[in-house]
């Protein structure tokens, strides 16, 4: 399955690297136009998922309550939260204490998705998960008396096609006999069954159209619920503004607002979270982690992951320097040497670590992390900070003095390092699972190969063992130079996500990350289950992270609509205001019906608004600006250049501009508009909208 990768270029991958501080970006919905109301009242178009969600819950806890609903005549709710269309919520009484069961028909004996609830009661909310998309979906419910009596409805649940922004799955090889039950879960939210059906997915082009974003799996909670990265990109190329903590029918429960959430986040035995984000002001990335308290969002933990390796102010190994210097001389074609060599060691100082995975190990209270830019996967005390051992190839970096003695040093036959590594875990019996992605193992791209290893760690005597490893006879076909997943399945069973094989349109293999961003080159992606070592599931699609097996029931209860009110917790980082003296007064008066809105939303967290200005001056800034309506100074910010208002990522579609409401005074605001020409002349106006913070 090919997907061709147009979006990006270097110089998006040069401003991820060099910008001082990320500017927001998010896509927000719909495209309001001028609204020309100039009374005093919040008027921006709200697309908060918490609120709309509230008030479609308690639209149709007021419709279930308006009527007389029985299991002959219930009341059928297709995609109640309006993310989730593959499900739907099934509500009746009973007169007497029942429990149920729900059948969703499969196309064949292996797809079929059934569940029996273990509750009684009256009030039944049965919900429906696993339907087909474009589909008469045939679904019985059948209740159960304590006496043993039973009665049944066949229900007939009509959903609409798949979005082309889904990606097509091709299976090749399926043994549903042998495989681990479930679907497999993509982070590009959706999840395929055992014919490469799709049986499950979230309505947010964001997670499927522009899958480079999506750099985090589908985390599966104690509670049931999933852990997954919103869909709001703060900067490029894939941080984010946070979590989702959401059930399969798409209802959010909390959004933790994490400053450049990123690749990783897990859950923790006392329910805190341990997640990658990005520190503010600091001038390197992916070098940090921080743990989130669960009900409040607040950071309890830090940790300064270079400085617990003690590489603070390094670079990168000299495989990836070499890899962005070839990179970038294909992307800038007309640059100098000496101009990419700088470009190179600047990307690779302020991204020297690349921390991509992160694992917590409760029987030593510990944490275990993956640092691609290093080919290391360390360990250390999460009291302490004290490094217990380091798993990397010696000759691929200069480690401290005082860490030489943490290397483990290789023992036993077929010892292979790994090189670029994702996805490390701890397995119950002790050893160490990684995706090796094998970066510059060999000096022919076509001899090379990507692999799941497990090794096993001797921590008393410093050393390691390669016990298994898959991939190496895959060959090239399926190298990939980035991305990523191995995860265990329990027994001999183990998933992996060869998910970022890049070729050209003639079929050759490209083994430098960088290259996937030339229209010429495709990214595939290919899931491999393997039980013995023998393929039981094969499925090619295209670009994709991670992949996960989950069942789609675990709850033993039904449906609880209402029940725990959805929160957003924590803060994002406040908005840089810009350093500009100006007065309205002062300014020519720019007409309101110079400004073409494409977007202007309010995301409940922050404000993102993208469009453009007609001027007089093709070369100019733009500047929002937030006059508050009764008392306070107004607050302005760089929006955009060029009568252009977003955040421009060069390669890249713009995304609009966002303002956080992260230290703003509480009250209302009217979002006005200045330009400044290049000669310093003010426009400037008022939009006709309104903000409030509160």
């Amino acid at each position: 399955m090919r997907f061709r990768k147009t979006a990006l270029t270097a110089v998006a991958f040069l401003l991820l690297l060099t910008c001082s501080a990320p500017t927001l970006a998010v896509d927000a919905q719909g495209k309001p136009e001028w609204s020309g109301n100039q009374q005093a009242a919040d008027n921006v178009p709200d697309s908060d998922v918490l609120e709309t969600q509230t008030t479609l819950e308690q639209s149709l806890k007021k419709e279930y309550k308006k009527g007389d609903y029985t299991l002959a005549d219930p009341l059928v709710a297709e995609d109640p939260y309006g993310w989730s269309p593959l499900t739907a919520l099934v509500l009746f009484e009973t007169d007497r204490q029942s429990k149920v069961t729900v059948e969703v028909e499969g196309k064949d004996e292996h797809t079929g998705v059934k569940h029996t609830f273990d509750e009684f009661t009256k009030k039944h909310q049965v919900p429906v998960y696993g339907l087909y998309a474009g589909t008469d979906n045939k679904v019985t419910i059948t209740i159960t008396d304590k006496k043993g009596n039973k009665e049944s409805n066949e229900l007939t649940i009509t959903t609409d096609p798949l979005p082309e922004s889904i990606q097509e799955v091709e299976v090749k090889t399926a043994n549903p006999e042998k495989m681990k039950d479930g679907l497999t879960f993509t982070s590009n939210m959706f999840a395929f069954d055992v014919n490469g059906d799709v049986r499950w997915y979230i309505n947010s082009a964001d997670y499927q159209e522009a899958p480079i974003e999506e750099q985090s799996s589908m985390t599966r909670l104690e509670n049931g619920n999933f852990l997954v990265q919103t869909d709001q990109l703060q900067a490029p190329v894939y941080y984010k503004t946070g979590l989702l903590e959401m059930d399969l029918m798409g209802k959010v429960y909390k959004i933790y607002n994490v400053n450049g959430q990123h690749h990783d986040a897990v859950e923790l035995p006392n329910g805190n979270i341990l997640t990658l984000a990005e520190k503010e002001h600091a001038k390197t990335v992916e070098d940090y982690a921080i743990e989130i308290h669960r009900n409040s969002g607040k950071i309890v933990n830090e940790y300064e992951l270079g400085e617990i390796v003690q590489m603070e102010g390094g670079i990168s190994n000299e495989q990836y320097i070499h890899e962005t210097i070839e990179g970038f001389r294909e992307l800038m074609p007309d640059a100098s040497e000496e101009e990419i060599k700088q470009q190179a060691i600047a990307f690779n100082k302020k991204d020297y670590l690349h921390v991509n995975s992160i694992f917590y190990v409760e029987e030593d209270n510990s944490i275990i992390f993956s640092s691609r830019h290093q080919d290391a996967v360390v360990k250390f005390d999460k009291a302490t900070g004290e490094v217990i051992w380091v798993l990397s190839d010696p000759d691929r970096g200069e480690w401290p003095e005082e860490l030489q003695d943490k290397l483990l040093t290789p023992v036993g036959e077929d010892f292979q390092w790994q090189y670029g590594q994702h996805a490390v875990s701890q397995l119950d019996n002790g050893n160490i699972l990684l995706y090796d992605n094998g970066n510059g193992r060999t000096e022919d791209v076509n001899d090379n190969y990507s692999r799941a290893v497990e090794y096993k760690i001797d921590k008393e005597n410093r050393t390691v063992e390669q016990v298994w490893s898959y991939g190496e006879e895959r060959g090239s076909e399926d190298f990939t130079p980035f991305i990523s997943d191995a995860d265990h399945l329990g027994g001999n069973s183990y998933l992996m996500t060869f998910g970022g094989h890049i070729t050209n349109d003639d079929g050759e293999v490209i083994g430098n990350l960088f290259s996937q961003t030339l229209p010429e080159n495709y990214v595939e992606g290919t899931v491999v289950e393997v039980v013995d070592d023998e393929v039981v599931l094969e499925a090619d699609l295209g670009y994709t992270y991670r992949t996960e097996r989950n069942v789609l029931y675990v709850e033993e209860d039904e449906y609880d609509l209402g029940k725990k009110k959805a929160k957003r917790l924590g803060e994002l980082h406040e908005t840089p205001q810009a350093e500009i003296n100006f007065s309205p007064e002062d300014a020519a008066a720019l007409s309101p019906s110079a400004l073409a809105w494409e977007e202007f939303q309010d995301e409940g967290n922050l404000l993102a608004i993208k469009g453009s200005v007609e001027t007089e001056s093709d070369t100019n800034d733009v500047y929002l600006v937030l006059d508050p309506l009764k008392h306070g100074v107004s607050l302005t910010y760089h929006a955009g250049t060029n009568g252009n208002i977003h955040a421009p990522v060069p390669g890249m579609a713009a995304n609009p501009y966002q303002v956080s409401k992260t230290g703003l005074p509480n009250g209302t605001y009217s979002i006005d508009i200045l330009v400044r020409d290049a000669s310093g002349k003010d426009y400037y106006t008022e939009t006709g909208y309104y903000w409030t913070v509160k």
